[in-house]
């Protein structure tokens, strides 16, 4: 049994839900596989959130400019290698971005959220804070955002930096 099926068998034993925030490494895959990833875990899109008692959980999805997550010579792909490039090498090819279309969708969820009076929990792959060379790509951009709704956002969980890492903000 592979580890991908011993890892499916775990999760369907789990009587909580199980949510995906995808990484880098879930794109280590076949080439010509990597626009079946997202469908393959189940999800609708790489990004989504959920509701539960007066939390609202938002799941980012730091692949979607990135080098690794769409095939070479695609839009997506060609995307992330003009954004690389403009960096001048101040990016690492190992971390991604959420990109102007998800960062206008966690402003609003951020917004529904203060409206329904709702406190929030962030989760992506990629850290934003502190700065590190393995923050996302647009993590000035994902700051703002974070900042202007800093007084419901109660956390940013996220993995990644394999050595750890622990930032506090005001």
């Amino acid at each position: 049994q592979d580890l991908e099926d011993t890892v499916g068998v775990a999760a369907a034993t789990l009587k909580a839900p199980v949510r995906h925030a995808l990484g880098n490494h879930d794109y280590d895959v076949a080439p010509g596989e990597r626009d079946g990833v997202i469908k393959k875990l189940g999800l609708a899109s790489g990004h989504y959130s959920w509701q539960r008692r007066g939390w609202r959980f938002i799941m980012l999805n730091g692949c979607a400019v990135s080098l690794f997550g769409h095939e070479p010579g695609t839009p997506g792909h060609d995307e992330a290698l003009g954004v690389f490039n403009e960096a001048q090498g101040k990016l690492e090819r190992w971390n991604g971005g959420l990109g102007a279309p998800q960062r206008e969708w966690l402003a609003a969820e951020l917004a529904a959220a203060r409206k329904a009076g709702e406190r929030v929990i962030l989760f992506c792959h990629w850290p934003v804070f502190p700065d590190n060379k393995h923050n996302l790509w647009d993590t000035p951009e994902v700051l703002q955002i974070v900042d202007a709704h800093r007084d419901i956002v109660a956390a940013w969980m996220n993995g990644h930096n394999h050595a750890g890492n622990y930032g506090e903000a005001d």
